[in-house]
């Protein structure tokens, strides 16, 4: 069996793409005698090259014929189980720590060479995300001709798994994503604040940028940049849509899953185990809507213009009774 990862539908919010690689690792065995290749998977991320691990088990790599692109996506919609499991697996094993270190915590040591040392710690890691991923249970080593591990060193691989899967494993939540602007729309009248919006970012300061309408803090003082947690407001003479945008760099983390682009359940879904610098984006709208028509402002008061109209009834009343006086007719 090869690594195995298929994926999800929807690419998260910021979408990261990589190139996904691997190279021959450590052959292990299931309960049932069937042998398993740990191959060692990375994904390149712009300049970085990443180490990254197999979530699904069902599937292969894509073929040498084939695109090996892959993108973000977050874990709901990978619907690959257990996946805060395999997040405390990522933060505690390798290459979040040495080999040296993870194979410490694990109560065992190994003499063979560093790149040994690296590939037993991958194997143990590897197999003990499968149990969370896949239900894989680690069986005992086989006597067989095309095996490239010692008894020693599947001893060394077995307590890895040991120590990955058992109680300390509490979980751990998923990475969020690094650039948003919440809410995505607001509205409002010409001539208003309308917001706030806040910054949600990972890395350092976002830029900040709108077209048909200009940004500004509380005080009104217009803004180009902003932190995690700044907020700002839209403002604009004219009615319409004002488009705003963020623009900033953070980190692709330890924990995003990774899906082939061309297929996400065709093909390997991966889990990435280290972080990179990569450029973020998000968008938000404001609605610039007509303002509201007001009544003609005349001068005269409310209470005045009632206090004239009721001079005038009095006057008329007191004119009617006078009229009829007149007409009546007195005779002796």
């Amino acid at each position: 069996m090869a690594l195995g990862a298929s994926g999800i539908a929807a690419a998260a919010d910021p979408a990261v793409t990589g190139t996904q690689s691997s190279a021959g690792g450590k052959k292990i065995y299931n309960t049932d005698g069937d042998q398993v290749v740990t191959d060692l998977m990375t994904l390149t991320i712009g300049t970085d090259k990443l180490t990254t691990y197999c979530i699904d088990m069902k599937h292969n790599v894509p073929g040498d014929h084939e695109d090996h692109v892959y993108q973000e996506t977050d874990w709901t919609s990978s619907t690959v189980k257990n996946l805060e499991k395999v997040q405390w697996i990522l933060l505690h094993a390798y290459p979040a720590i040495t080999p040296d270190q993870l194979l410490d915590a694990a109560g065992t040591s190994s003499d063979d060479s560093m790149s040994q040392r690296r590939d037993l710690a991958y194997a143990g890691t590897q197999a003990s995300i499968w149990h969370f991923t896949d239900g894989f249970e680690l069986g005992d080593l086989k006597q067989a001709q095309n095996n490239n591990v010692t008894e020693q060193q599947y001893t060394v691989i077995k307590k890895v798994f040991a120590y990955l899967t058992g109680p300390k494993n509490t979980g751990e939540s998923e990475p969020k994503p690094f650039l948003k602007i919440d809410p995505a729309t607001k509205s409002g009248e010409v001539g208003t604040k309308i917001g706030p919006y806040t910054v949600v970012s990972g890395g350092g300061a976002a830029t900040l940028s709108a077209t048909g309408g200009k940004l500004i803090d509380k005080d009104g003082k217009e803004i180009v940049s902003l932190g995690n947690g700044g907020q700002f407001w839209v403002a604009s003479d004219t009615a319409g849509t004002v488009q705003i945008s963020a623009t900033g760099t953070g980190k692709v983390q330890t924990g995003r899953v990774f899906v082939w682009k061309n297929g996400p359940d065709r093909k390997q879904k991966l889990i990435l185990a280290g972080s990179t610098g990569t450029p973020l984006s998000a968008a938000a709208t404001a609605t610039v809507t007509p303002k509201t028509p007001q009544l003609p402002v005349t001068g005269a008061s409310v209470g005045g213009a009632i206090g004239a109209g009721m001079l005038l009834l009095v006057g008329g009343a007191l004119g009617v009774m006078a009229v009829r006086r007149r007409r009546i007719r007195f005779t002796a």
